[in-house]
């Protein structure tokens, strides 16, 4: 069933941007949603803003040890997401499917991909040729929750070939994100010749 919008729900007027705001985070397809919540939050300051709403009075009414336990939230998030960021390992999140949710710019390099992760299908990429029981691993994964490790061998030109595990493992029931899609990290074993 469609989200009513905001607007029906309460009986003050609300402006028509938080009714797109709000049906955009609550899009039934993913790819329509915000690509984070920061981006999410830098849309809502930006309609607080031209509303005339000051977006920093909620804060200034959190009590300081709340204010002190949402920093450190803050914090944990920020040093989660630039880890990810910056992992030399390639690491994506996807559903069932194939299709990328979120990737880390190493995952990104290794499918030749520039830009946003947000979309690319992996049955369209290289590495189901690589690894031809891809997609029907990563729907074993997402369906009987189970994790599952493949090896596979990428060749680097000439005689030289590296061994490398890929790993699908299914996220967490209880993650806020990433529930129902499966976490996929490449990681390099071993260098030699064929």
């Amino acid at each position: 069933e469609p989200v009513p919008p905001p607007s029906s729900r309460v009986s003050e007027p609300l402006d028509e941007r938080a009714d797109a705001l709000v049906a955009r985070a609550t899009a039934k397809d993913p790819a329509q949603r915000h690509p984070d919540v920061a981006a999410f939050m830098y849309e809502l300051r930006a309609l607080m803003s031209m509303l005339g709403m000051d977006p920093t009075a909620r804060r200034r009414a959190i009590a300081p040890e709340a204010a002190r336990e949402r920093a450190a939230l803050d914090h944990r998030a920020k040093a989660a997401a630039e880890l990810f960021a910056a992992a030399p390992l390639p690491m994506a999140a996807c559903d069932a499917a194939g299709r990328v949710r979120v990737a880390n710019a190493a995952f990104l390099d290794f499918l030749g991909v520039a830009g946003d992760a947000a979309g690319v299908q992996l049955r369209d990429s290289a590495l189901p040729e690589l690894y031809p029981e891809l997609l029907a691993d990563l729907a074993a994964a997402a369906t009987a929750r189970r994790p599952t490790k493949r090896v596979i061998y990428l060749h680097e030109g000439g005689d030289r070939v590296v061994e490398a595990a890929v790993l699908l493992s299914p996220a967490p029931s209880t993650a806020e994100v990433t529930a129902g899609e499966v976490h996929l990290v490449i990681h390099p074993l071993r260098a030699g010749e064929r």
